[in-house]
């Protein structure tokens, strides 16, 4: 019997393989956390709604959980705007630029981008320390939870911009994601 493994890289070889690979990955890890954390948001409110309007209840925790997951749907979705180059950018400069120039600039303003990125991160973990110890008025975890996901959200921003990076030094750089109109 023939075992073939799915090719995950496509036509690209060495580190471009591993770089299409590590981007699938945090693709899948993203979209699972939006799911998730959608998913949960979505039947919390309803939850809540049901409690109040036709059991004439109240679920306190039905407002809080929605304010603590929804950071982490806001980073996720951000993240997965950025891999598949649908986020928000000014790229009308560079366009305008012609070989090496082009290619240089862009590759420059990835990895500025990156360090911002990581600095933010790293400056934000200040502040995750302070809320660790600050807890939430009905479920008591920590206000922390909440937060992590600026840091956490960020490091993964910026892992999805270096590999963009690493394409575009690499020569690869990949046409840019539209969507679909019908």
């Amino acid at each position: 019997m023939n075992h073939t493994r799915p090719d995950i890289c496509g036509s690209y070889q060495g580190p471009v393989c591993v770089i299409t690979w590590f981007r699938k990955a945090l693709v899948v890890s993203m979209q699972a956390t939006c799911l998730a954390t959608g998913f949960s948001i979505a039947a919390t409110l309803m939850l809540g709604v049901i409690y109040r309007y036709i059991l004439q209840s109240s679920l306190a925790w039905a407002a809080e959980l929605p304010s603590i997951l929804f950071p982490w749907l806001v980073m996720s979705g951000a993240t997965l705007a950025a891999i598949n180059r649908q986020h928000l950018g000014v790229d009308y400069f560079v366009a305008k630029l012609k070989g090496k120039h082009q290619h240089w600039i862009g590759f420059g303003i990835h990895i500025l981008l990156a360090v911002v990125l990581i600095g933010v991160a790293v400056i934000s973990l200040d502040m995750l320390e302070i809320l660790s110890r600050q807890k939430t008025p009905v479920l008591y975890w920590p206000r922390s939870w909440a937060f992590a996901a600026l840091p956490l959200g960020l490091s993964t921003l910026a892992m999805a911009v270096i590999t963009e990076a690493a394409t575009i030094l690499l020569g690869h750089p990949r046409e840019k994601t539209r969507n679909k109109e019908g």
